[in-house]
């Protein structure tokens, strides 16, 4: 997980961190190619100084961390450029080799970090009015400027040098190798044979879901009962008229034999 860098108060008037390259200015000088070789002794020396180096012990030597970690996109370039990280700048040290030229090997104005706040490379600053410098066995290339105070707004010397494995040293203005984004936490996998984990008490596992109720069984539909035509009488209606015409009848009949037997 990414840290927070410390960072004094007042920072240093060298804002030397946040490198990122106008577009808008005209005549900018290119970054040169990347050189990745073995480091030299003078390099390994200076080197095994820096790299182990805590952010307690960097504090305590003078030195001041910016809280802005450079990426290649501040300066326009595609992400796979790389980073530079943050940076820890020595006041001091600037101050004196910056308008001089006089770039010191073994002491250097700044410090590169990654987000875990190690030491990942070096860095020296000098002023373009100077005659180009070399350091290493490189000449200091001129890049373009970043924001500060008024002498690095301009294009001016930088040199950036990357440490790598195998003593090997990489100088580029970004490493491609190097990313500002947090770390991820490495997700702990379950050993071979482990029972399955229990849900978490803080994340109770998600209650079944009730199955759906069944939809009542639809009444049978009955078949509508034939209306009569028009004029016809409906069956019930011909039933009982049958049975008044009977009745009809038989008394008819009664009354026809009760005057014969008079």
């Amino acid at each position: 997980m990414q840290r927070r860098p410390h960072v004094s108060r007042p920072l240093a008037v060298v804002a030397l961190a946040l490198l990122a390259w106008p577009a808008a200015v005209v005549a900018q000088p290119e970054p040169p190619a990347p050189v990745l070789i073995p480091q030299s002794s003078d390099f390994a020396a200076v080197r095994a100084r820096y790299e182990g180096m805590t952010e307690a012990q960097m504090l305590a030597a003078g030195f001041e961390i910016d809280p802005h970690c450079v990426t290649a996109a501040d300066a326009g370039l595609p992400p796979a450029a790389g980073s530079m990280g943050f940076h820890a700048v020595h006041p001091q040290r600037f101050a004196e080799q910056f308008p001089s030229g006089q770039l010191d090997p073994q002491n250097p104005p700044l410090l590169l970090l990654d987000v875990n706040m190690r030491v990942v490379g070096l860095e020296w600053e000098a002023a373009a009015s100077l005659p180009q410098p070399e350091l290493f066995g490189q000449t200091v290339p001129l890049l373009p400027g970043h924001p500060g105070p008024p002498e690095v707004n301009v294009p001016h010397y930088m040199l950036h040098a990357y440490f790598k494995p195998n003593g090997m040293v990489l100088f580029s203005v970004f490493d491609p190798d190097m990313s500002c984004a947090e770390a991820a936490a490495p997700v702990a996998q379950p050993k071979p044979g482990a029972p399955a984990p229990k849900p978490s008490p803080s994340v109770p596992a998600p209650a079944a879901k009730p199955a759906p109720a069944a939809k009542p069984a639809a009444a049978p539909v009955q078949a509508p009962r034939a209306l009569p035509r028009t004029g016809e009488a409906a069956p019930a209606d011909w039933a009982i008229g049958g049975l008044a015409v009977a009745g009809v009848v038989l008394l008819g009949v009664g009354l026809v034999a009760r005057r014969r037997r008079i």
